[in-house]
């Protein structure tokens, strides 16, 4: 009698591997899509800085020209007045300039980081999980086929007991057979009773058509 072992075991751990694996994949997708999400809208944020700070350096070349020119010009009480009014247009808008440069320097900072963490996140997670993902679903689908290889040989072997069997002694010479070979495997075990229970089952309907032919 060949000893077969049966996959079951094996075959629930690959399956619930791939499952939990293909819910850890769809939980790091929505995480890498809302990334995307944020970045993108920093760099559409970036786009606005550099296009303000564009303008801003056009406005403070213009009211630092004014100012020049103005503290060129003979002091006069309108010129001076003017000259208030230039360095307070040169302040303001030199400040504006500074925020714009502070703010693209923290978006710089963002980007950079947040480009890392996506990296961190498709190459080293996403990635690698998605390999491990086809790792067990290609050894779940091996075991399943072993199984089915070892179903149908049972099958056969159960067929040919079957036929082998004319009473309860036989009966219990195969069954004892069967249960050594299956090297104390709890589930082949469990096979072979239900094959001995539908065997008996059999045996008792012939008996019983065999006294109802007298």
């Amino acid at each position: 009698m060949s000893r077969y072992h049966t996959n079951s075991t094996a075959i629930r751990k690959n399956r619930s591997e791939y499952y939990r694996l293909r819910a850890y994949e769809a939980r790091l997708n929505e995480q890498l899509h809302h990334m995307l999400k944020r970045i993108k809208a920093i760099q559409e944020d970036e786009e606005r800085s550099l296009t303000n700070k564009k303008l801003l350096t056009y406005l403070l070349a213009q009211a630092t020209l004014q100012k020049a020119e103005l503290e060129a010009q003979p002091d006069s009480k309108e010129r001076n007045k003017q000259l208030k009014k230039a360095e307070k247009e040169f302040k303001e808008v030199d400040a504006r300039y500074k925020r714009n440069e502070y703010h693209l320097a923290v978006l710089e900072k963002k980007k950079d980081k947040d480009n890392a963490a996506k990296y961190i996140l498709k190459e080293n997670k996403r990635d690698q999980v998605s390999i491990r993902i086809q790792i067990a679903y290609d050894t779940w689908m091996q075991l399943e086929q072993a199984q089915q290889q070892i179903n149908l040989k049972l099958s056969k072997e159960a067929q040919s007991i079957t036929e082998s069997v004319t009473d309860n002694t036989t009966l219990a010479s195969a069954l004892t057979s069967v249960l050594q070979s299956s090297s104390h495997n709890e589930e082949l075990i469990k096979y072979w009773l239900i094959r001995a229970v539908a065997i008996q089952r059999v045996l008792l309907a012939s008996r019983y058509t065999a006294f109802r032919k007298r």
